[in-house]
């Protein structure tokens, strides 16, 4: 657990990083994850991922509630945050839908089906992205205040 009070050092500063980093980290392979299982058309591994990466993220949210913000951190905790929930959401509803459609049989597999397919990927994407862009921009401001090195 980080509790770091006001005058925060470097070295504090990027174990704090660092920590937050992990915390999400996993949850950004199980979204990789899923993607690849998506694209083969494997449901019964996508089931499976499913499972999993609600656990993971929930246990990503448990344990990122444990942390305490330092004092000196506006985005970067509230910005993991944020994605761990946006991909919550993605978990339960886009991902969901998307699975009962591939479990459609082929032969009463719809054009409709497949626009609504299309339509859960964009809202995906447009979700994830967003929420990636915005960590993404809370490290590298928190990195630039304390003159931490960035790392992808």
């Amino acid at each position: 657990m980080f509790v770091i009070g006001c005058g925060v050092s470097p070295k504090e500063a990027k174990e704090y990083k660092e920590h937050l980093r992990l915390i999400h980290l996993p949850v950004v392979r199980m979204s990789d994850s899923l993607e690849m299982a998506f694209e083969a058309y494997d449901t019964v591994r996508i089931k499976k991922l499913i499972r999993r990466a609600n656990l993971v993220n929930d246990n990503a949210i448990a344990r990122l509630k444990k942390v305490e913000p330092i004092t000196s951190d506006s985005n970067l905790y509230k910005n993991t945050m944020k994605f761990l929930r946006v991909f919550r959401s993605v978990l339960r509803n886009e991902y969901s839908e998307k699975l009962y459609l591939y479990c459609i049989p082929n032969e009463n597999f719809t054009l409709q089906n497949q626009q609504e397919v299309v339509r859960l990927d964009a809202s995906k994407r447009e979700k994830l992205i967003l929420a990636s862009r915005k960590l993404e921009d809370a490290e590298l401001e928190f990195a630039e205040r304390y003159n931490l090195e960035i790392v992808d």
